[in-house]
């Protein structure tokens, strides 16, 4: 399918928080006599809405795909021969500022971007010989009066224009289209999944409430304050039971002209009477606390704006932004206008299939495991994005950490090997990679813990789907990095630049870890630069491998004589996250893990059975503590109601994963973060006891190794490998467990049982076939049965 270069726009002048522009309606009627095979494709900068006659047939929300089109330039394409008819027709569309103009990125320098412009288009349509592009269209603006993908979008009903998409509507008055700058990104068909409604819901409550707590801006915001309608904090506070994203339509009756309806979003509730951080009592009839939203101006911080054109009913719903919320609060309704029907929370994000289930004995654990699956959807958005109501970026960092946990779960890896793309475009000349993707000039030397999301995904993706084409798209990029980080070693072998183990457990910053960057760095770059050599075996690049694997073994070993003490098998700066991120990735040899091992469960005895740890440390703790035959430890540590644990935040309201672990009464910045989200792999992988692939050998190998912690009575779970589905359940029985275990056909699978345990008949080691259950007894107990039976 041909695809245009040529884009149009309605002017030149992009909206701001100041000046808000409203978004353009474009539309071009034209006749045909006869319906033949008919195409169209259409790229949309920044985000789009196209109707054919009518008929909306854009393929998702929020499209078509967010990157920077001085990179690439998406279009989406499609056969529209059943919208067409035989005499006028009307093509039609709407042009939202999305990532191209974007008004609420001040932050990370999207507003000084070169490529930023009012909203454009490029289209092509084709039926036989007849073509037409944009620039035969004309214009008109819409009752969107301001949107932004950040801040939310206004809607001025008193503005719609009619049947505007219809055959048959004068658009004499409206104004011919302008050619505008072609960006110069390369021309690329968009396949990606794209974002969809998942579902809808209904608020559980709904009452008289108020915004109890403004947050304090980042003084990069401009000042704009209210209009004299916009100053009321109160109104009717709407509790849809979950922190989810999306956006809520709004149903209101009897509604007055230029009447202005606001919709406030809100992740949590709280007061602070006396302005400390650590002072926040939070209860059911508190307000909205919106100090984690702290990257916006007041008057459009994530609000959604309806202002009524008057009648019996009215019904909107907003377009080009979305929001993170469990809460919204509804200011400007008159008095009766507030019913259980006035909100509905329109679930959106990518719409991923879910390829693992699990569920266990212990409520908690359920809670956590519902909690990472919606963190995990919530947040993604075209890509991994880092929370939905305050930044909707790309982070690298957070996808690296979150790739094993993502793909076990969901069907996401088309979506993810096409931001590699967007990353491999992002990266500089020297191998530098930025830190958000899609990004303008920011966020670049961040550090490994980062820039591996260039590896990791790809040997996540080629582990868990057997996908060799996302080695060699990335196999430049990923030997440009490895180059890049030869040559950034200190004069000990270390890598020392980038971020420590941030978001420390009870420290809430990046700032002062107690795993510091030199430890961190060198360690993450070992173990990428492990995966990289095994990727790169895989399609036969053996000279890079042979690089790679160089790479890594003088890391380790420098690692081993400046990060280690031997003598007392002690990782340097004696904290949790560096003994098990040095146990995790191997650093220490086989003889010495079980010393290690001991300095670990002393730094936690320490910390009186709690982890200290930030996202770098959660992401292998409690894979470590599994493999040294602590599962009861790493589990209690998980689920304890105390803080800080996973448990406390379900103890206290949480319904999906929280960016910090603090203490309720202080500040919360996120509600909706999936970093901290491995919890999902270690529930599949220790509980249920399904580990596929463990060796990057073959994707259809499965190990089937459950541990049996004393808190739980049953485990089961279930994940999809390219061959089928896996299952696994086991239950205690009065003697022991049983085990029952499905293998798909065309795989293979190993039973590996925890030290201590074995089945009846004295195997802990041995291969599955299909559908098998077997009964699992502790160590030496078949041996006292015969005993007993002699006696």
């Amino acid at each position: 399918m041909q695809l245009s270069n040529r884009f149009f726009a309605a002017n030149q002048k992009y909206s701001t928080f100041s000046e808000p522009q409203p978004v353009p309606c474009l539309r071009k009627a034209f006749q045909l006599d006869e319906i033949r095979e008919a195409s169209l494709s259409v790229c949309g900068l920044g985000l789009y809405e196209l109707y054919i006659n009518g008929k909306r047939i854009t393929r998702g929300r929020l499209g078509s795909y967010v990157s920077n089109p001085d990179h690439i330039l998406y279009y989406d394409t499609y056969d529209v021969s059943d919208y067409l008819q035989s005499g006028e027709n009307v093509i039609a569309l709407m042009l939202g500022n999305g990532m191209l103009n974007c008004v609420g990125g001040g932050v990370w320098n999207f507003d000084q971007a070169v490529y930023r412009s009012a909203p454009k288009v490029a289209l092509l349509f084709s039926m036989g010989d007849i073509t037409f592009d944009a620039s035969e269209f004309v214009w008109a603006p819409s009752s969107i009066i301001f949107d932004d993908l950040r801040a939310g979008e206004w809607y001025d009903a008193r503005l719609e224009i009619g049947e505007w998409m219809l055959p048959g509507y004068d658009d004499s008055a409206w104004s011919s289209v302008i050619a505008a700058e072609t960006p110069r990104g390369l021309q690329r068909v968009n396949r990606t999944v794209p974002i969809l409604p998942r579902g809808e819901i209904t608020p559980i409550s709904y009452h008289r409430g108020c915004i109890s707590i403004f947050p304090n801006l980042d003084g990069r915001q401009p000042e704009l304050p209210f209009a004299d309608d916009e100053k009321d904090t109160e109104g009717w506070l709407y509790d849809f039971g979950v922190n989810t994203t999306g956006v809520c339509r709004l149903h209101l009756r009897n509604t007055k002209p230029g009447q202005k309806v606001i919709l406030q979003y809100g992740e949590i509730l709280g007061d602070n009477p006396a302005g400390a951080p650590d002072t926040t009592v939070r209860n059911e009839d508190s307000g909205l606390d919106l100090r984690g939203f702290h990257f916006l101006p007041h008057r459009y911080n994530h609000r959604d704006v309806y202002i009524c054109r008057g009648d019996k009913e009215e019904i909107w719903e907003p377009t080009f932004t979305h929001h993170g919320f469990r809460y919204c609060l509804v200011i400007g309704l008159e008095d009766g206008q507030a019913a259980e029907d006035t909100l509905t929370a329109v679930v959106l994000h990518t719409a991923l299939e879910q390829r693992a289930a699990f569920r266990c004995s212990d409520e908690t654990v359920n809670r956590l495991w519902e909690a990472g699956i919606r963190s995990d959807l919530g947040n993604f958005f075209h890509f991994p994005t880092d929370c939905p109501h305050r930044e909707k970026n790309g982070w690298t960092g957070d996808a690296m950490n979150s790739a094993e946990q993502m793909l076990t779960v969901l069907s996401c890896e088309d979506n993810l090997a096409e931001w590699l793309l967007n990353l491999r475009c992002a990266m500089r000349d020297n191998g530098d990679l930025p830190a958000v993707v899609p990004t303008t000039d920011w966020g670049y030397g961040i550090g490994p813990a980062h820039d591996g999301v260039l590896i990791e995904v790809p040997y996540q993706i080629w582990r868990m789907r057997g996908n060799t084409d996302v080695i060699r798209e990335n196999a430049a990029a990923i030997l440009r990095y490895l180059h890049y980080l030869s040559v950034r070693r200190n004069q000990k072998g270390l890598i020392t630049f980038g971020l420590g183990d941030w978001c420390q457990a009870a420290r809430g910053s990046v700032d002062n870890p107690k795993a510091p960057s030199d430890f961190t760095s060198t360690i993450i770059c070992m173990q990428l630069s492990q995966k990289a050599s095994r990727m790169f075996r895989a399609v036969s690049m053996d000279l890079e491998a042979d690089f790679a694997q160089t790479l890594a073994s003088q890391l380790r070993d420098s690692a081993r004589k400046h990060l280690l003490n031997l003598h007392t098998m002690t990782a340097n700066y004696r904290c949790q996250t560096a003994q098990a991120m040095a146990l995790y990735y191997d650093l220490f040899d086989p003889a010495e893990r079980a010393a290690a091992t001991e300095v670990l469960l002393q730094l936690i005895e320490e910390n009186d059975g709690s982890f200290d740890c930030g996202v770098l440390g959660m992401r292998v703790i409690f894979h470590v503590l599994s493999r040294a035959g602590y599962t009861d430890l790493a589990l209690h540590m998980i689920t304890k109601k105390e803080y800080p644990s996973y448990g406390y935040w379900i103890a206290n309201g949480a319904t999906t994963l929280w960016e910090l672990f603090s203490p309720i009464e202080r500040v919360q910045s996120s509600c909706n973060h999936h970093f901290f989200g491995d919890i999902l792999s270690w529930f599949m992988q220790n509980l249920a006891g399904i580990r596929q692939n463990p060796d990057a050998q073959d994707a259809n190998s499965v190990i089937i190794e459950p541990h049996f912690p004393e808190l739980l009575s049953f485990a089961e779970g279930t994940i999809q490998i390219p061959a089928g589905t896996v299952e696994s359940h086991w239950k205690r029985t009065g003697d022991g467990v049983e085990l029952m275990v499905k293998i798909p056909k065309g795989a293979s699978a190993i039973l590996r049982l925890d030290a201590g345990w074995q089945t009846d008949i004295g195997f802990t080691e041995y291969a599955l076939d299909a559908e098998t259950t077997v009964k699992i007894i502790k160590a030496g107990t078949r041996d006292r049965l015969r005993r007993t039976a002699k006696i």
